[in-house]
């Protein structure tokens, strides 16, 4: 599968970053409280809500210990609704979530150290995208790109290629995210190939 024009100019921009919201580690998460240690982990994965609700607010949120809970609250906006990932009775939590500020753009935000370990993952660090009715390519692409230069950063980090980048359902037997991503053309191997051609770029500059 080749790579189509928007994708290989995104896969080749070097003047776009991530889109960071400060670091809001959920400390009541059940996934935090039970501490796991990960060292030395192994790969990268990716997974997606399951549920049409693309707002950050729907899953995270700043608790009391969250020096700078504000400005993420600013940000991200707020939910009352009590059914964010901070809860002891929330056996869920990720290293980063992709998905809507209240503003409707696309960021990123981390809510794990990456030397502990996430929800049903073993040693990978986990990065769940929040998922739309699935209806809307754009918000795709725009959560593929922040996606893609996470995994970007990640690899280089810790000195991986895109072959250590893996859907959810690669690992485990779910579909999750891989059913959204096929539905608009793209598969895994599509996504490798993106990174790759981002780790090809910066070696020819």
């Amino acid at each position: 599968m080749s790579i189509n024009t928007w994708d290989k100019k995104t896969a080749t921009n070097k003047n776009i970053n991530i889109s960071w919201i400060p670091d809001c580690i959920m400390y009541n998460s059940t996934a935090y409280a039970k501490h796991y240690n990960m060292p030395s982990p192994k790969g990268i994965v990716i997974h997606s809500s399951l549920m049409p609700r693309p707002y950050l607010r729907w899953y995270v949120k700043p608790g009391s210990k969250n020096q700078n809970k504000q400005e993420i609250l600013d940000k991200i906006g707020y939910n009352n609704k009590m059914n964010d990932y901070n809860h002891t009775h929330r056996d869920h939590n990720f290293h980063y979530w992709i998905g809507k500020d209240q503003y409707n753009q696309v960021m990123v935000i981390k809510t794990m150290p990456t030397n502990m370990q996430s929800w049903n993952t073993d040693r990978y660090i986990h990065i769940c995208i929040c998922e739309d009715k699935k209806d809307d390519v754009n918000y795709l692409r725009d959560c593929m790109t922040q996606t893609l230069l996470l995994c970007e950063q990640l690899c280089k980090e810790y000195d991986w290629d895109e072959n250590q980048v893996y859907y959810y359902s690669e690992l485990k037997d779910l579909d999750d995210f891989k059913y959204w991503f096929e539905k608009f053309g793209y598969s895994q191997e599509y996504f490798r190939k993106m990174l790759k051609q981002k780790f090809d770029k910066k070696k020819n500059l």
